[in-house]
């Protein structure tokens, strides 16, 4: 059968109550692939369909089980961003099951972690990776949801806005209002007691210690809160153990946090802007531009 035959006979027979086929085919971008075989479509096609025929089903829960495992990076990427708009389009839950820690957190909102079939811990994301679990890994990191306030056209900086606090990031201009996920990895983040007078690092917060783990024989790593807002917003920052012990740091002391590296999580298509055109407008980032943003952005993450 045809990508259209498949997915129409994949369909609930009943009223749809999640999404139509017009609304799948839109949401997948599926028209160019209607007519023609399953047998002929590339893998990341295929997913698309197997996505399609899910949702078609009118389901109230969509199981992903390692959904990208098979898939070589450039299937991978086109997929994560067809998942991103199922995830922000559809009032669909959906459990994704995976081993990456980059997947799970470019989509986590709340986090399961399971070892040998019992739960060692759960909870909203970034309260799970500030626990031991996580916060003793190599790649440990904590991820912030932040709102774009705006652009500093100057220095080419986006500017964040997380619980009454202000980042700034350097990167494209972004659609103001738009939400972005943040990685921070513990081994950007330092301590300071006092105030910093003079510093090149742009991001400084003040923050109390709430914990504090051995990570190996020369560096801690620290369990913040951030002191923005009235809940404090959860950091790690890997420390020299000999600047632990000179700086006299014990939990509950109150500190600033120097965050010295920020990395968007992803910068899906629809939040690039493109500079003011000659008329005046805004235009949108071309998608050899945007290709190449999000792969340094990538490449940023894995170095």
């Amino acid at each position: 059968m045809s990508v259209k035959r498949t997915l129409l006979f994949n369909a609930s027979k009943s009223k749809p109550t999640l999404i139509d086929f017009d609304g799948v085919v839109e949401l997948l971008e599926l028209t160019p692939l209607l007519e023609r075989s399953p047998s002929h479509l590339s893998d990341a096609e295929r997913q698309r369909l197997a996505l399609g025929s899910a949702l078609l089903a009118q389901p109230r829960l969509l199981l992903l089980d390692d959904p990208l495992i098979l898939l070589d990076r450039s299937a991978k990427c086109e997929i994560l961003s067809y998942l991103e708009r199922m995830r922000e389009e559809l009032p669909l839950p959906m459990i994704y099951v995976s081993h990456d820690m980059a997947d799970i957190e470019r989509f986590a909102d709340h986090l399961v972690m399971m070892k040998d079939g019992v739960v060692t811990a759960a909870g909203p994301l970034n309260v799970v990776q500030i626990a031991p679990a996580l916060a003793a890994r190599g790649d440990a990191a904590v991820c912030l949801d932040t709102v774009v306030g705006g652009y500093d056209g100057r220095y080419g900086l986006i500017i964040l806005r997380l619980k009454g606090a202000r980042l700034l990031i350097p990167g494209a201009p972004l659609r103001p209002g738009a939400q972005l996920r943040l990685r921070v990895a513990a081994g950007d983040v330092s301590i300071a007691c006092e105030p910093p007078r003079a510093s090149s690092i742009l991001n400084v917060f003040p923050a109390r210690i709430k914990a504090s783990l051995p990570f190996d024989d020369a560096e801690v790593t620290l369990v913040l809160a951030l002191e923005t807002g009235r809940s404090g917003v959860p950091l790690l920052a890997r420390i020299p153990r000999r600047s632990f012990d000179a700086l006299r740091i014990s939990n509950g002391i109150d500190v600033f946090a120097e965050v010295a590296r920020v990395v968007p999580v992803a910068v899906p298509e629809r939040l690039l802007v493109g500079p003011s055109t000659s008329a005046g407008g805004i235009r949108r980032i071309s998608a050899d531009t945007r290709n190449e943003q999000q792969s340094q952005y990538d490449d940023e993450r894995q170095s």
